[in-house]
């Protein structure tokens, strides 16, 4: 359920990242979040979404592939973790049927 954009009546859990707490804020004042099973979903979501940030910076930062003992390319192991932290990340907006692309269903 929309709501009006006033300040979150939730604050972010200390433990997420600047970009989570800001999507918390925003979600928080978009959407009517109270009951406790919403707000564990969405932490959950934040949680995804901040493994999913990280994973992608250490790609970013170590390349998306190496090689092996015997010089075989793999693919970096952060590689499946973003790909899995985003599905959950996905999966936990769709629980909680909000739609952040901003498209009109």
């Amino acid at each position: 359920m929309l709501r009006d954009n006033r300040s979150p009546t939730h604050p972010a859990p200390t433990h997420l990242g600047k970009a989570e707490k800001d999507l918390w804020d925003q979600l928080t004042r978009s959407y009517v979040l109270d009951d406790p099973a919403a707000l564990e979903i969405l932490k959950q979501a934040c949680e995804a979404r901040m493994r999913a940030r990280l994973s992608r910076e250490l790609i970013l930062q170590e390349g998306a592939v190496y090689k092996d003992d015997r010089g075989n390319l793999k693919n970096h192991p952060a590689i499946a973790a973003e790909r899995s932290a985003q599905n959950a990340f996905i999966s936990s907006l769709r629980l909680l049927r909000l739609d952040i692309s901003g498209e009109k269903q």
